[in-house]
């Protein structure tokens, strides 16, 4: 099977994946874009799974969800005030986010929050849709991709304590999955969407196009992509998909058949 071949195949189960994992825990597109709270857990049910085995992240993100509906409280009138107040007070300011009194890192730390890092990364993403207004992260990223600027989006997610690269591009992939609007990318636009872990730099090597470091990775399959005219979002999200269901033997046996 030559290497075109193989990245089609892949980026088969990329409907799978949309079915079995991207649309398992919502209504649809549309009611990310209604709740900027429903759009924010969206974006914390991504970037809560960085660096530890999947089940010790769902443990913590289940813990902070839990904790922040019930200190924001489970009404939108409710949540606009909590939040507002905290933001009054002071709380979403950087250098009070480590502070013992600040409500919303203590609570999620006695929730089981136990990371320092994920308790600021959710202070950092609160501050960061506060400070715009109750910004609708999913419904401003969509606009931001649509109007060609994901570089410059991708910029402002990652600058989102804790985040970096990988989580960064996931989430947009995701974005750019959900509503459709991968024909507003440009060729140099998809390693924004193309996140590259261990099941990814597997497949980019048995293909013979990992490269140096991620960066380099990325650009490589996102190329042969284009080259092979598969679409680079639907690959990553079928090489994620094996992945995501210990398909150990599953990678190397689409790639021979």
């Amino acid at each position: 099977m030559n290497t075109c071949e193989s990245l089609r195949k892949i980026a088969g189960f990329a409907k799978r994946f949309e079915e079995q994992i991207l649309l398992k825990d919502f209504e649809g597109p549309d009611s990310l874009r209604r709740d900027w709270y429903l759009a924010l857990k969206f974006f914390f049910k991504r970037s809560f799974y960085q660096g530890r085995p999947d089940e010790v992240s769902d443990k913590f993100l289940a813990s902070a969800l839990d904790c922040l509906d019930n200190l924001l409280g489970r009404t939108e009138e409710k949540r606009h005030s909590r939040v507002q107040e905290f933001f009054r007070d002071g709380w979403m300011n950087r250098q009070n986010w480590r502070s013992h009194q600040n409500p919303i890192h203590k609570s999620l730390k006695e929730s089981g929050v136990n990371k320092e890092a994920d308790r600021l990364m959710v202070l950092s993403a609160l501050a960061f849709i506060i400070e715009r207004g109750f910004l609708n992260i999913v419904t401003h990223s969509v606009e931001r991709i649509r109007g060609g600027h994901i570089a410059d989006l991708y910029a402002e997610v990652d600058s989102i304590y804790s985040v970096g690269d990988k989580i960064t591009s996931l989430f947009l992939r995701d974005v750019v999955h959900l509503f459709s609007i991968e024909r507003h990318l440009g060729s140099g636009d998809f390693v924004y969407a193309q996140p590259v872990d261990v099941w990814v730099r597997r497949v980019a090597e048995e293909l013979g196009l990992k490269g140096l470091n991620d960066q380099a990775t990325r650009k490589l399959l996102v190329d042969k992509c284009s080259e092979c005219k598969v679409s680079p979002i639907a690959f990553n999200e079928g090489a994620w998909y094996l992945g995501s269901h210990s398909l150990a033997m599953a990678i190397g046996s689409v790639l021979q058949t």
